[in-house]
């Protein structure tokens, strides 16, 4: 790399560095095969500093449907991967779902997968609720749960699980009942589409004020945690070509050189 624009020669010497048996391995473990807990912690957390109806409007936007409540409050506790009973499962020590949220009036389970589409599974869905119930079953408070990524439809789904009201609640003590649980789909497409949404919302302000700058802030690191995540965040090149002129005053070589530089990236990474 040389001064402000790369040369032809640089994108070679990078390609060949890429096309490295050790290096690729090395790049494959780190990025492509990045595991979903390391966007969870890095996109949720990061999300959590906002305010949380901001937050909150992020979430259920990004949901295919309307059915998640649509002010929840600020939520009682916030939980990731929590480890839960697992003696009504089959799992053998516990079981552990990505992020847990509770609220005045009810509870919110997360399950998240790595990409967007076909990773879910219902049969996790029923021992999450299963433990659930063991540990939280007591309280009678509804529960929904949020398929965040890997989703094989949009439309909402359930789960039926069995809950055992603790002996003060009006019911026998240790007769259970059956529960209905709603399962809402997400995408972290959507969810980034929506940061991106807000952030361009924000930006937009006649007035900002020191607080909706620091919401940008953070809505800005969220956007480039999706795409150091694998995750397409728009036409970067163009949009760096408009914010960064002084790149080159070519600017249709400029892009063809982004565009070339975008490919020879992703490629070596491609399983052969």
């Amino acid at each position: 790399m040389r001064g402000n624009s790369p040369l032809l020669s640089d994108i070679v010497s990078i390609d060949k560095l890429r096309t490295a048996p050790i290096v690729r391995l090395m790049l494959a473990y780190f990025i492509d095969r990045t595991r979903e807990d390391s966007l969870t912690a890095t996109v949720i957390s990061n999300l959590l500093h906002l305010p949380f109806e901001v937050y909150w409007r992020i979430l259920r936007n990004a949901c295919h449907t309307e059915g998640l409540p649509e002010n929840p409050g600020e939520p009682d506790e916030v939980e990731f991967w929590p480890h839960w009973d697992a003696r009504e499962t089959t799992n053998e020590r516990f079981v552990e779902p990505d992020v847990f949220l509770r609220f005045k009036d009810f509870d919110l389970i997360i399950e998240a997968k790595r990409w967007d589409r076909g990773q879910q599974d219902r049969s996790q869905w029923e021992r999450e609720l299963a433990a659930y119930a063991t540990e939280y079953g007591k309280d009678c408070k509804d529960v929904c749960l949020l398929a965040l990524g890997g989703i094989h439809g949009q439309s909402d789904d359930a789960v039926t699980y069995t809950s055992i009201p603790a002996a003060d609640d009006g019911a026998e003590a240790g007769h259970s009942s059956q529960r209905i649980c709603p399962v809402h789909m997400c995408e972290w497409s959507r969810m980034l589409k929506q940061c991106k949404l807000m952030e361009r919302e924000l930006a937009k302000l006649a007035y900002p004020t020191s607080q909706s700058r620091a919401h940008r802030r953070i809505l800005r690191d969220v956007i480039q945690l999706f795409t150091v995540h694998n995750f397409q965040a728009g036409s970067w090149y163009e949009e760096t070509l408009q914010r960064r002129a002084r790149l080159s005053v070519n600017t249709e070589a400029s892009s063809f050189l982004f565009r070339s530089i975008h490919i020879r990236f992703k490629s070596p990474l491609q399983t052969p």
